[in-house]
């Protein structure tokens, strides 16, 4: 995941979304405007098999557990996708 995660101050809960509350900063992965960021990951593919990995960037506004709780419609942007197909 890419995101600015913060702790709540007075309860001790991570993530939070209430910044309005003291807060304390715990980590912060987001890609900065206009930079580029690169992970590599592996998986084991069935052997004689074909395989589809599907990828996607998403921009959500806030975590989904607190989307959920509050019940907001879902509004996750696509920033971009691709599909590869690999065969073994």
């Amino acid at each position: 995941y890419f995101a600015k995660v913060l702790r709540d101050k007075w309860t001790g809960e991570v993530p939070t979304g209430a910044y309005w509350r003291e807060i304390e900063l715990v980590e912060d992965t987001r890609i900065g405007a206009l930079a580029t960021a690169e992970r590599t990951y592996r998986f084991q593919a069935p052997a004689g098999h074909r395989a589809t990995i599907e990828i996607q960037l998403l921009y959500r506004r806030a975590y989904q557990q607190l989307i959920d709780w509050k019940n907001w419609p879902d509004q996750d942007v696509v920033m971009a996708q691709q599909s590869i197909t690999i065969e073994q």
